[in-house]
């Protein structure tokens, strides 16, 4: 079974482009997602101090996930999640360090943070 069905035209032109280009377009979705995992990697951080400073109640909601619901956008589950994960790096600094700097994916983190603990981190 196949995943994904391409054009016929679509892989005969795929298999045309010039090396360079195929390299750029790796290279800046490379640069993409490293700056994504830093960016993630900060809100987990804000998400911590937010929950420290009771954002949430200043601004009239009722938790920190009603905050990132209706602030940042998020869905009840993603704000839960998103919560759950900056809550948990708060003791697995390495887990942390490993997602701003693109070792991680935060979805990687969000995955090993349901099971890691501050004394199997390094495992």
């Amino acid at each position: 079974m196949v995943a994904y069905a391409f054009p016929q035209l679509v892989m005969s032109k795929a298999c045309e482009v010039r090396e360079p280009e195929w390299q750029e377009v790796h290279r800046r979705l490379k640069r993409i997602a490293k700056k994504r995992a830093a960016l993630d990697r900060e809100e987990l951080e804000l998400i911590r101090a937010a929950i420290r400073v009771a954002l949430w109640r200043h601004l009239g909601r009722t938790s920190i996930r009603e905050y990132l619901e209706v602030e940042c956008g998020y869905g009840p589950h993603v704000a839960s999640e998103r919560v759950r994960v900056a809550e948990a790096l708060d003791s697995m600094p390495a887990l942390e360090q490993a997602l701003g700097e693109g070792e991680l994916s935060y979805s990687a983190v969000r995955a090993i943070s349901r099971v890691a603990t501050n004394r199997t981190e390094d495992d």
